[in-house]
């Protein structure tokens, strides 16, 4: 069985997890309430897809890793110590799910889903979070590993919506702010 102790200092409180599970659902909201309705449509590019269906795949991205990326293997793993952590295809899930689901609804998915799962992180004891088990080709993880990362995914793709939206703005800046934002 593997069980050690997180490295001190380098863990993340599973209280404090269970708070970004909570509000990225909310923060992403209120980034997506600010933008007019109409910029959903506009795509970066001919042939590329939209803000809307952007934040979509992405939302439904935060859905399917919720369930299959972390709620899932932390169940897994805390179900069988030491075992070997099924793999999971995103690509799969996201190919499965499909790309014409409404921004809004999923994001409304998302928070009713995360209430559950902010309550069971926030419920993770010391002794479980010192779980480990072998993920093929990528060694030994411990359950407080999947718990932070978890957080760590919201926030890496809260970045993502904020970068679509800025670029989706990016014409209504002046050419001052665009070179100021471009580095220049």
């Amino acid at each position: 069985m593997i069980s050690k102790q997180p490295a001190s200092g380098a863990s993340v409180s599973p209280t404090a997890i269970a708070r970004v599970l909570r509000e990225t659902p909310e923060g992403l909201r209120v980034f997506c309430a600010a933008v007019d309705p109409s910029l959903l449509a506009w795509s970066p590019a001919p042939g590329e897809w939209s803000i809307g269906q952007l934040l979509g795949q992405l939302l439904g991205h935060l859905l399917d890793a919720d369930e299959h990326a972390f709620a899932q293997r932390i169940r897994w793993m805390l179900d069988n110590p030491g075992g070997t952590i099924p793999r999971w295809s995103a690509a799969l899930a996201a190919e499965a799910r499909g790309s014409g689901d409404d921004p809004l609804a999923l994001l409304a998915e998302l928070a009713e889903r995360r209430i559950g799962r902010a309550a069971f992180v926030a419920g993770l004891t010391p002794a479980q979070l010192a779980v480990g088990a072998h993920f093929p080709d990528r060694g030994e993880f411990l359950v407080s590993d999947f718990a932070v990362e978890w957080a760590w995914h919201d926030w890496d793709h809260t970045k993502q919506v904020m970068e679509i939206l800025k670029q989706s703005a990016w014409g209504g800046f002046s050419e001052g702010m665009q070179k100021a934002l471009a580095g220049g």
